[in-house]
């Protein structure tokens, strides 16, 4: 058993200071047990050695041997290391890439808009705030585990892909829309859902697009099920287009666009308010509220 402690130790944590406590620690267990076996063996009579002479014979021979398995081990889980941690260095620089290019592709969607990249930003900072105090505070924890949070986060920016259907002249026009017009905008959903399946299929995480092409669908879904594209009304809403919808309006209001004029922070939050248990969950918009402080600060800094 000594054989095999430190070693596995060290292939297991790659902790030095540790594996060499533990690799003394086995050492010395040996040690003691061939000098208690040295005593058994020459009163038994099976060698003709003294137990000194037995005990320093095999001691010599059983040191040796540790030395060199522990040595190989070492040497196996130094390499077994530096493998691992180049893996995840070139899987986070993957990693990086991928995000810049989901944000890179955000703010072309929203230039379009006449929106700019900031908006993708306040959004993405919203949407975090909203999962992490709903974790926090230990709601949806079926729902909202660490992963699942940083997927959400992830897909924020990319919620009105299918804006990238939708014509320049409906999407940057000034003035108020006709029903057609507004049907056309409202389909921006439908096709965020399909360009999300169509061109991330296979080359992202199947997990991250799935919520992806949830908070593209439906975060203008409400909660009373007076939204679109189904009709979809409480928690048949995914969670992530319920988070989305609150941090999309909000940011919506504060932002001057070419139909509208900005709201006053407060008014904003007042919207919100106001629109609770009706186009938001209440839940949503009360821990998003209770925040202002922190919101108002993330707004300064991004602005």
């Amino acid at each position: 058993m000594t054989y095999i402690i430190a070693p596995l130790v060290s292939c297991i944590y790659f902790d030095k200071i540790l594996t060499r406590r533990i690799a003394f620690f086995g050492y010395f267990m040996m040690i003691a047990g061939l000098a208690f076996r040295a005593n058994a063996v020459v009163d038994s009579s099976l060698t003709t050695f003294s137990s000194l002479t037995w005990f320093i014979t095999y001691g010599i021979n059983f040191s040796f041997e540790y030395m060199i398995l522990s040595l190989i081990c070492y040497a196996i889980a130094f390499r077994s290391r530096n493998l691992l941690m180049n893996v995840f260095s070139r899987k986070k620089k993957i990693d990086f890439m991928q995000q810049q290019m989901i944000y890179s592709f955000a703010n072309l969607i929203e230039s379009r808009d006449n929106v700019t990249g900031q908006h993708v930003k306040r959004t993405s900072a919203y949407v975090r705030l909203i999962a992490e105090e709903l974790k926090y505070n230990g709601f949806y924890a079926d729902e909202l585990n660490d992963t699942a949070l940083e997927y959400i986060c992830l897909a924020a920016p990319i919620h009105d892909i299918g804006k990238l259907k939708i014509p320049d002249s409906i999407l940057q026009k000034p003035g108020i829309l006709t029903d057609l017009e507004y049907d056309y905008i409202k389909n921006h959903t439908v096709r965020g859902e399909e360009i999300i399946e169509r061109t991330m299929t296979n080359l992202e995480d199947d997990d991250f697009v799935h919520y992806a092409k949830n908070v593209a669908r439906y975060h203008h879904e409400h909660w009373d099920g007076t939204g679109y594209p189904e009709g979809l009304s409480g928690r048949n809403i995914p969670l992530c287009a319920r988070i989305m919808a609150v941090a999309d309006v909000f940011d919506a209001l504060v932002t001057k666009r070419s139909y509208k004029e900005s709201f006053s922070l407060e008014d904003a939050f007042k919207q919100l308010e106001k629109g609770s248990g009706t186009q938001f969950e209440p839940l949503i918009v009360e821990l998003f509220v209770n925040q202002k402080e922190v919101v108002k600060q993330m707004y300064n800094d991004i602005t």
